[in-house]
């Protein structure tokens, strides 16, 4: 009959556990919310509008042309921009006025807070009732997929309302500075469990919204001017793909540099010291071959 193996150690004497004082990374500057939330809508307004010039440029350098300006302006659908630039501007918006609430009576802060949003999402209504009246119907379709899409989603898989973890983390997110749970080290094993499912509730949060965030506004910048091009316009598809695929890869930079800094990676390394590391044990085989006769 086979011996029994060993028992686990405990954690907080497991072999190669760090009960001791960390090293900590280099300190560095981390941006606020608001810098970071202003600087995306720059670099969103200013990649849509290449992608309009990449478009819509016009021959005007021509002694005797078909245009007189530097864009074919007649040939570009103002509704859609309307909405890429209600897309582009609804973070910050929504931010600053987050913001101004805090700093107005109880009466004025729920109104403030909610006007914005509430203004921005009238101008989205007008723009797709004018794309409907229009009979751009497949463009209003385009340009609510990822709403149709999460509201989809959310109805199918609706949020649990006690995973307190993931709801604390994503109204976090949401605060002027960046936040992130920090690490306190204490050698008990029941501490370091509960701390490590919080670290990894909180960078499920992170990746998800990054992801998110990613894919939505490549879409709507990236891929949907491409889409509204109408047949009788001449324009080079391959630049247009490739400034897509820049704008992405440019805002998944942006989004991990925000919200998984160099800071929140030390709290996570020292966490996971806590949890030990691989010790061979006596009388065991380490690679094959390699065992004592």
């Amino acid at each position: 009959m086979a011996a029994a193996s060993p028992p686990a150690p405990p954690l907080e004497t497991s072999p190669g556990s760090t009960t001791g004082p960390h090293r900590h990374f280099s300190s560095q500057r981390n941006e606020t919310r608001l810098q970071f939330e202003a600087f995306t809508a720059l670099y969103l307004s200013v990649a849509l509008w290449c992608a309009y010039v990449n478009i819509y440029k016009a021959v005007w350098w021509l002694p005797i042309g078909p245009a007189s300006g530097a864009l074919n302006f007649h040939l570009i659908d103002f509704a859609v921009v309307r909405f890429l630039a209600v897309v582009t501007l609804w973070k910050l918006c929504q931010f600053l006025a987050a913001q101004a609430a805090q700093y107005l009576d109880n009466g004025l802060s729920p109104v403030v807070s909610h006007l914005v949003p509430v203004s921005l999402a009238v101008v989205c209504a007008h723009s797709i009732a004018t794309l409907i009246k229009a009979g751009n119907l497949s463009h209003a379709v385009f340009l609510l997929y990822p709403v149709i899409l999460l509201a989809g989603y959310r109805f199918l898989f609706p949020c649990n309302e006690d995973e307190d973890d993931k709801m604390a983390s994503c109204k976090m997110l949401l605060s002027s500075r960046m936040w992130y749970p920090h690490h306190v080290c204490i050698p008990n094993g029941a501490h370091v469990r509960s701390e490590m499912e919080r670290f990894s509730s909180d960078f499920d949060v992170r990746i998800n919204n990054i992801l998110t965030l990613t894919v939505l506004y490549a879409y709507y910048i990236g891929f949907l001017p491409i889409v509204f091009i109408p047949d009788y316009v001449n324009y080079d598809l391959v630049l247009l793909i490739v400034h897509a695929v820049f704008t992405m890869t440019t805002l998944l930079v942006l989004l991990f540099q925000h919200y998984l800094p160099h800071s929140y990676f030390n709290e996570l390394y020292s966490c996971a010291l806590h949890l030990g590391s691989w010790q061979p044990l006596p009388g065991t085989c380490i690679k094959k071959g390699n065992c004592p006769e």
